[in-house]
């Protein structure tokens, strides 16, 4: 498991590699960030920061890349480009896919192939040749053999989804997903279920509940909008992860506290919310990715600026080994294939 752990000026961030048997280890990137992400190249993990400088606005929300291996990070490079929330990353058949929210909230995406990235193209919204705009970013998932999805939120308080089926295609142009208002600071998370199924996890704006909404496929039809749970409350985007036998997580944080909670849907049913931690220092929103070595799932957050660990079994949580990897609000994290 690969995590990048960063977020607090004036110092460097974290790579932290955790295997079954060694632990984890850690190394320093020479680079601090706002927020990352990472996916799985075939051979490598591309990493993508949005900078956090030192000295704002000097380099403040700069693009940076640099590719992972089993020997760490090489050098990293900028993008020349900056973007003001961001970036996600997803497979893409034999290429990677970045979104970022451009300056003037414009939903941009590149391509990256071959080690380099091609050049940044808007994201269309409801017709071909238009921009999708937003307050926030836009969040990818892969499905098939090389499709993505991305979604956001639209400034009119909606979701919006679209698809890019290959790296030769285009996006289909924006579509309103059937949701109600939302908190659209916040980006929704994503999940493709083992029945090839779009579901979209998102905080509606009324009542701050973490509400889903389902692309039924082939038929292409959406689900009416439900609740995960009646307390299943947040003000933060929520984290979601399909599992490999079907059932699907999803984490957050408190609504009022710095609490980290998930619910489990098992057979069309989701769990009571579950306490992962209510830490009495400040939380981050969590990130979730497949569990290794018997745990189904692995949650990760900060709490007191340090990074924390927790592994999933069924609805029992047991904390993880202490990565002691500390000025840590942003975290971005990957399951390392074998």
């Amino acid at each position: 498991m690969l995590v990048v752990a960063g977020g607090i000026p004036d110092s460097l961030a974290t790579a932290a590699l955790w295997n079954p048997g060694p632990g984890w280890g850690t190394s320093t990137l020479n680079l601090q960030f706002k927020k990352a992400a990472l996916a799985w190249t075939g051979n490598s993990a591309l990493a993508v920061f949005r900078r956090l400088s030192n000295n704002p606005p000097m380099g403040d929300d700069e693009l940076y890349y640099g590719e992972w291996t089993p020997a760490g990070f090489g050098a990293l490079t900028s993008m020349g480009s900056v973007a003001i929330d961001g970036p996600a990353l997803a497979p893409h058949g034999v290429a990677t896919l970045l979104t970022v929210l451009a300056p003037f909230n414009q939903h941009s995406f590149l391509q990256y192939e071959a080690g380099m990235f091609g050049p940044s193209a808007a994201i269309p919204a409801g017709l071909p040749g238009s921009t999708a705009f937003g307050p926030s970013a836009s969040t990818l998932v892969p499905f098939g053999v090389a499709g993505v999805y991305t979604a956001y939120s639209g400034a009119d308080e909606k979701v919006y989804m679209c698809v890019k089926t290959g790296p030769g295609s285009i996006w289909s142009p924006s579509q309103m997903v059937p949701s109600s208002p939302v908190v659209n600071t916040l980006a929704p998370s994503m999940v493709v279920n083992t029945d090839d199924d779009l579901e979209i996890f998102y905080i509606r704006k009324s009542d701050g509940h973490i509400c889903t909404v389902k692309l039924v496929t082939p038929q292409n039809g959406w689900e009416l909008e439900s609740e995960i749970h009646p307390n299943a409350i947040s003000g933060n985007a929520p984290a979601a992860i399909g599992l490999p036998g079907g059932d699907v997580l999803v984490a957050w944080r408190g609504f009022d506290t710095e609490g980290i909670y998930f619910s489990r849907r098992t057979a069309g049913v989701w769990s009571d919310p579950i306490t992962v931690d209510v830490p009495a220092l400040p939380s981050s929103a969590p990130v979730v990715v497949t569990g290794l070595d018997g745990a189904d799932a692995e949650i990760l957050y900060a709490a007191g600026a340090k990074l924390q660990w927790a592994r999933v079994t069924g609805t029992t949580v047991i904390p993880g080994e202490d990565p002691k990897v500390t000025n840590v609000t942003s975290i971005a994290a990957l399951v390392v294939p074998d």
